[in-house]
């Protein structure tokens, strides 16, 4: 790259070795943030975005990686990419199931990424005001802080006894605010993924929503209550 070898550096990109080699040893998102570096080219580009589709199960299964690649970009008629495609079609390093036809989401659609880690329905999701950040909440009892860019799981809050049914964030980005079947509302660090604090309610508390000046938490419970909190001092 320093040496402005931009076709050399294409022809790394477009090498399925050199591409499971570096999935192997290192992870997803150090191998997409490679492509950024010439992210005007289109075939390029392409192998990145089925990468990235196809991350919540190459992530954890390394040898899904050609395969994956088939079945999202064979129903693409770059010459590029068919060459590329060919390579990987000839790949031996390991066994593998081979896809015959693109029966995957290709790359370029409205669909950018999958996130994949709760062990059960998710209920609610947030996003920070920055878009760098997304918060789900889930029914196996935690909420997941995941960086968007990379779509990495960057934090699992933990600490609810009962399903997550509402997440809200402040509107500074610093704060989680959950709420969930165990009568209780939290309040966490973004940051540090850390509890920060914890109200009590007499049921349920299936919703919640924060003011526009980030003082105030509003829940409401099962029982048909809506209750007001202050954040100030919650420490």
């Amino acid at each position: 790259m320093k040496a402005e070898r931009w076709e050399d550096f294409k022809k790394i990109l477009l090498n399925v070795d050199w591409l499971y080699g570096k999935l192997e040893r290192l992870d997803v998102p150090a191998l997409l943030s490679d492509f950024n570096w010439l992210d005007r080219e289109k075939a390029l580009s392409l192998v990145q975005g089925a990468i990235r589709l196809s991350a919540h199960i190459v992530g954890k299964f390394h040898p899904q990686l050609v395969g994956q690649l088939l079945g999202r970009l064979q129903t693409l008629k770059s010459s590029e990419i068919q060459t590329f495609l060919g390579q990987a079609k000839r790949w031996k390093k390991l066994p593998w199931l081979r896809p015959l036809q693109g029966n995957l989401i290709a790359p370029g659609g409205p669909l950018i990424r999958t996130l994949s880690g709760h062990g059960d329905s998710v209920r609610a999701v947030a996003g920070t005001p920055d878009g760098r950040r997304a918060i789900s909440a889930s029914g196996d009892h935690t909420c997941k802080v995941w960086d968007l860019a990379g779509g990495e799981d960057l934090h699992t809050l933990s600490g609810h006894g009962d399903s997550v049914r509402a997440v809200a964030v402040t509107p500074d980005g610093t704060q989680v605010i959950s709420t969930s079947g165990d009568h209780t509302c939290k309040v966490w660090d973004l940051v540090s993924g850390e509890e920060v604090a914890t109200f009590t309610g007499e049921s349920s508390i299936l919703c919640c929503a924060v003011s526009p000046d980030g003082r105030t938490i509003v829940i409401g419970e099962q029982s048909g209550r809506v209750h007001f909190f202050r954040l100030e001092g919650v420490d």
